[in-house]
């Protein structure tokens, strides 16, 4: 009973703070009656802004909070579009409310069985979206104020950019005494925490011709890949990149009032990050050299001004429709320059502690519980066992069922090359214990007894399953699948053995 109460305790100071963050953000929208929020008004133009993000399903307090996050990028332009990654009904739902067509839901992307995105799925699919800016935002940061006018001076550089910023923990305000969310805090008061914050930034560039970096983008999980991809940015000098956390006033909801939560979040999703620790690893140079984000370029605004600083070199510029004021702004900015120094950005923890991938790659679901996850409504599972000579063959039967969208697959990995190859992929897979660890491409054949070991294997695996009240559909790796045969099997009804031949018939 204590607990419930807590639990209520905390879901209504949850709804309040939200309520005076809602009515803070409303004041925030630009006026006509403020010089400064009619450039934000005036100045955007029809320059087009595409947001990508992927919620979390629209429940409970974490619906909550994406959908105040995301009526906060609505309200910054009448030319902002929202594009939401998932698979989820309810995020379906929540963009069906919105009858401009400004909340879009696109699926046909590469998702893991969890139903969590790929990161370079997404950047790959922005590509299909005429836009002259594109931005990747959490789906639980909500922006005040600042972005539109920062993109409108950013976009005028005559170069390809990227463009960061650091969002400021909702958490970290004091609402000990009393719930106060004031512009000052906001500004002045940024005690950023970098473990958490570091990958919720805020990611935007403009639609040139560069990509954002040299090489490949690896299949990193949505979630913890930003300090990859800005490391390579800066690595690969293909984008200019800066950071504009000063200039754009951003929170993140997540943990305002749940101490707790973030915790829990990377507990459940640790393999998540291990994995993509691992890809960033293997990936380009980020293994391999430093890269240090407090050097970056930044924009700050001084005297009603934008301009970028570059700290490094000491160097001050303006940008925008005061760039012939060089020499008097580079007298007058020197103020705005030390207050800059003497305030937390963006470090280097996180990119430290990042590599730090001496962890096993390893799913937290036992066979029982894959099996609840994966198998359909009917508790019918098509299940295939793969070793790592195989992975080429297991990745084109799990695209081939994909593309028939067949779900209710599992994979049976022979050896842990194979089962930590497929968690990257976002496979559902699962190890045998006493599956035989020398199989190799060149002397599993048929006929052979590296192939009859293997195939008590399967017969095994099949039994174990069916005790366990599934329907098994049993395939090769080497199978092509032409369209989905689970209908006909089950039309033949309970305790009925169907094999296939593979001898080829006319018909």
């Amino acid at each position: 009973m204590k607990a419930f109460h807590v639990e209520l305790w905390s879901i209504w100071l949850s709804g309040f703070l939200l309520i005076l963050l809602s009515l803070y953000a409303t004041q925030r929208l630009p006026s006509l009656n403020n010089d400064h929020g009619r450039d934000d008004v005036l100045d955007s133009g029809n320059l087009s802004i595409t947001i990508f993000t992927a919620p979390k399903p629209f429940m409970d307090s974490t619906g909550t909070r994406q959908t105040l996050a995301v009526r906060s990028w609505l309200a910054l332009s009448p030319y902002v579009t929202v594009v939401l990654f998932s698979q989820h009904p309810s995020v379906a739902s929540f963009a069906n409310a919105f009858d401009s067509g400004r909340v879009l839901v696109d699926t046909n992307i590469d998702f893991t069985f969890l139903g969590s995105p790929f990161f370079h799925s997404m950047i790959a699919k922005s590509c299909a979206y005429l836009s002259d800016i594109f931005a990747v935002i959490d789906p639980e940061t909500v922006i005040l104020s600042g972005f539109i006018s920062t993109l409108n001076h950013v976009y005028e550089l005559d170069r390809d950019w990227l463009l960061v910023a650091l969002p400021q923990n909702a958490s970290n305000l004091d609402n000990r005494k009393q719930v106060r969310v004031q512009e000052k805090i906001l500004q002045q008061n940024r005690p950023w925490n970098h473990c958490y914050n570091a990958e919720r930034m805020l990611i935007a560039w403009n639609n040139k011709d560069m990509p954002l970096h040299n090489g490949v983008l690896p299949p990193f999980i949505y979630g913890t890949h930003n300090n990859w991809i800005i490391h390579e940015a800066i690595s690969s000098e293909f984008r200019f990149v800066f950071d504009a956390s000063s200039t754009i006033e951003s929170f993140n909801l997540n943990n305002a009032t749940f101490e707790n939560s973030t915790s829990l979040d990377i507990e459940n999703r640790k393999w998540e990050y291990i994995g993509n620790s691992h890809l960033g690893a293997n990936y380009g140079s980020f293994f391999y050299s430093e890269a240090n984000y407090s050097n970056l370029p930044k924009i700050l605004t001084c005297e009603n001004q934008y301009i970028m600083v570059d700290i490094k070199k000491n160097i001050v510029y303006p940008i925008g429709r005061h760039r012939g004021e060089v020499n008097r702004m580079k007298e007058n900015a020197m103020h705005c320059i030390a207050h800059q120094k003497s305030v937390t950005r963006i470090s280097d923890f996180s990119l430290k502690d990042q590599k730090k991938i001496s962890l096993s790659l390893e799913l937290p679901f036992s066979l029982e519980s894959l099996l609840s996850i994966t198998a359909d409504r009917n508790k019918t599972i098509v299940l295939t066992v793969s070793g790592y000579s195989y992975k080429d063959m297991l990745m084109s039967w799990v695209c081939r069922l994909r593309k028939l969208s067949i779900e209710n697959f599992i994979v049976s990995a022979l050896d842990q090359e194979t089962y930590q190859f497929s968690i990257l992929q976002g496979i559902p897979v699962f190890k045998d214990p006493i599956a035989p660890s020398d199989i190799s491409f060149d002397d599993c054949h048929f006929g052979t007894k590296c192939f009859q070991r293997v195939t008590k294997v399967k017969s095994r695996i099949v039994l174990k399953i069916l005790k366990l009240g599934y329907n098994v559909l049993l395939s090769d790796v080497d199978t092509y699948w032409f369209r989905n045969p689970i209908p006909l099997l089950h039309s033949f009804g309970r305790a009925v053995l169907v094999a296939q031949s593979d001898e080829y018939q006319e018909q």
